[in-house]
C-alpha cells in the first residue's frame, strides 16, 4: 500500500500530468527582489498523480537549508548560498527567506538544492553531505551509516535549476505569495499495523464471545526485526535544461543496509479484544502504531512474531471454559508475499485478521449393535 507525500516551496504547473517525473514551472518571473521560498500546495480539484499533499509546516518544520549556485554567461560557476538555513517568518507579509537578504542576479540564473531533517547536528544527526563536480552541474547527496529512529523525518527537496527569480503563486498556503518552487519527498517510509476479529457467517455463535489478547512476554514474542542503520545516495544532473523546470533525484527505492547490520526488534502492542456473540467482525484496532523505519528490500532477517491468546466464554459467565495459545513466526515477506520491500516515501500498513472462531462443536451419536448370540437348552420335564 502505498500514500505519498510531497511538499512544495512556491507552486509549480496547476496541473501535473500523472505520467510525468518531473514537475515544469511556468515563466512568470520578477527580476531585481530578494529571493525568498514559498510553501503552497494544489487545488484539490486539479491534483494529479504526484502533487503535493500538505505543507512543510505540517511535518512540523519552520527550517529548512539549501545549496544554490550561481551561473552567468562569462565567468565561473559561483557558490551562492553554502548549507544556508531558511526560515518561516509569520508577519506581514508571510515569507520564507533567509535571515540574510539574497538578491536575484540581473543575468545568469541559479540552481538550488534544499534539504531538512529532524536531528540536524550532533551524534546521530541525520544530514546529508550535498557535494558538486567542478561544473557545479551535478549533485550528490549522501547520507552515510544512519541510523533511523521511530520517530525521524528526512526530506531531501526536487532540485529548483535554471531560475532567475521569484514565481508568483496563485494557489498559495500560509499567505505566501511568490518564491522559489522547492518540492520536498520523504526519503524515509512509515510502518503500521493493526489487527482485528473476524469470522465467516456460518460460524456466528450464538451462545458465545472470544476474547483474544495479544501477547508479548516471556516465550510469548510479538515483534518485528526491521534494518535500523545503513546509507542513501541521490544524484541530481542539469543535463541538457535550459528553462526553469523543478528536477527530481535519482536515488533508489530502499536504502542500504550497514555492512555490519544494526537491526531494531520493534515490539507490538498488546491489545484484548472481544468478538461478542452474534457478532461477525469488530473494529480493527492498532496493533503497532504508524512509526517510521529505514526503507529496505524484506529479507529473511524480517521476522514476524506474533502470540495470542484466545479465551471462549458463554456470554453470561465470567470464566472461559475453553483456553488457546496461538504463535506464527515467519519472514514477514513469506507470509504476505505481495509486499517485498518498504519503499520511500511509501506508508506500509499491515492488517492481522484472526478468526477466533473455531468449527463448533457437535455430535454425531449412534449406537453400536448388540452382538447377536444365541443357544439351545432342552430342559427336562420331568
Amino acid at each position: 500500500m502505498k500514500m505519498k507525500k510531497f511538499f512544495i516551496i512556491a507552486a509549480a504547473a496547476l496541473v501535473a500530468s500523472a505520467a510525468c517525473t518531473k514537475v515544469q514551472t511556468e515563466d512568470v518571473f520578477t527580476d531585481g527582489n530578494k529571493i525568498s521560498f514559498e510553501v503552497a500546495s494544489y487545488a484539490t480539484q486539479t491534483k494529479a498523480a504526484g502533487d503535493p499533499s500538505t505543507s512543510l509546516q505540517a511535518e512540523g518544520f519552520e527550517t529548512f537549508y539549501t545549496y544554490a549556485n550561481f551561473f552567468q554567461s562569462y565567468a565561473d560557476p559561483q557558490t551562492y548560498m553554502d548549507n544556508v538555513a531558511v526560515n518561516f517568518t509569520d508577519g506581514t507579509p508571510k515569507v520564507w527567506a533567509p535571515a540574510r537578504d539574497y538578491y536575484w542576479p540581473k543575468n545568469g540564473h541559479i540552481n538550488f538544492y534544499s534539504y531538512v531533517n529532524t536531528k540536524l547536528t550532533g551524534t546521530g544527526n541525520l544530514s546529508p553531505e550535498i557535494a558538486f563536480d567542478s561544473a557545479k552541474t551535478t549533485a550528490t547527496a549522501t547520507y552515510s551509516d544512519k541510523t533511523i529512529g521511530a520517530t525521524d523525518n528526512i526530506l531531501l527537496a526536487d532540485a529548483a535549476l535554471i531560475q532567475n527569480g521569484n514565481r508568483k503563486d496563485y494557489i498559495a498556503i500560509s499567505g505566501v505569495k511568490e518564491g522559489v518552487p522547492t518540492l520536498f519527498r520523504h526519503l524515509l517510509a512509515k510502518l503500521h499495523f493493526t489487527v482485528k476479529l473476524a469470522t465467516t457467517t456460518d460460524k456466528v455463535s450464538t451462545t458465545s464471545k472470544f476474547v483474544v489478547t495479544i501477547l508479548n512476554t516471556g516465550e510469548n514474542l510479538s515483534n518485528i526485526v526491521a534494518d535500523q542503520k545503513g546509507s542513501f545516495v541521490a544524484t541530481n544532473e542539469v543535463g541538457t535544461l535550459s528553462t526553469a523546470t523543478v528536477n527530481p533525484w535519482t536515488m533508489p527505492n530502499v536504502w542500504t543496509p550497514a555492512s555490519t547490520p544494526v537491526r531494531e526488534t520493534i515490539n507490538m502492542l498488546t491489545p484484548t479484544l472481544t468478538l461478542p456473540k452474534n457478532t461477525q467482525e469488530i473494529t480493527a484496532v492498532d496493533l503497532l502504531a504508524e512509526r517510521t523505519v529505514m526503507p529496505q528490500t524484506l529479507a529473511s532477517t524480517n521476522v514476524f512474531k506474533l502470540s495470542y491468546k484466545v479465551e471462549t466464554y458463554y456470554d453470561d459467565e465470567a470464566s472461559p471454559y475453553m483456553t488457546e495459545y496461538f504463535r506464527v513466526e515467519s519472514p514477514i515477506s513469506t507470509l504476505i508475499n505481495s509486499i517485498t520491500a518498504w519503499n520511500k516515501n511509501t506508508k506500509v500498513t499491515y492488517n492481522i485478521i484472526i478468526d477466533p472462531v473455531t468449527s463448533k462443536i457437535t455430535f454425531d451419536p449412534a449406537v453400536e449393535e448388540w452382538d447377536a448370540t444365541s443357544a439351545d437348552k432342552n430342559l427336562p420335564t420331568t
